[in-house]
């Protein structure tokens, strides 16, 4: 890992990540909440995490349904809300949230105010 370059891993998160969970059609600030819940538990889980957000039929699976919801979504800062949300609920869940609880919600707040920035929301 510590020989990695920064091209090479901007190529691997891109492909398998961005890309997987279709960031370049997604709305602006929704695509980082999604892209940043995928690299840390898995394309599908986020994926999932969106549909239940948009109350679209969840296959973990984002395909033009779900991309259709998206884009036609009136309050992308709700829906923003929504997938942090029910991503920090799922890590409240797991067995390891006293050890890095702490962590994960500072990270999962962070990406909420990033997204809210780039979805130009107050």
């Amino acid at each position: 890992m510590r020989a990695l370059g920064v091209d090479e891993a901007r190529a691997i998160y891109r492909a398998h990540y961005w890309n997987a969970v279709h960031g370049d059609e997604l709305p602006a600030g929704i695509d980082l909440a999604v892209f940043d819940a995928a690299v840390n538990s898995g394309r599908r889980r986020a994926a999932l995490w969106l549909q239940e957000a948009l109350g679209v039929a969840a296959d973990g699976a984002i395909g033009p349904k779900t991309l259709r919801a998206a884009r036609a979504t009136n309050d992308r800062a709700a829906l923003i809300g929504r997938v942090c949300d029910i991503r920090l609920t799922f890590l409240r869940g797991l067995d390891t949230w006293p050890d890095f609880g702490r962590g994960w919600s500072r990270r999962v707040r962070s990406v909420r105010a990033a997204s809210l920035v780039m979805a130009g929301a107050p």
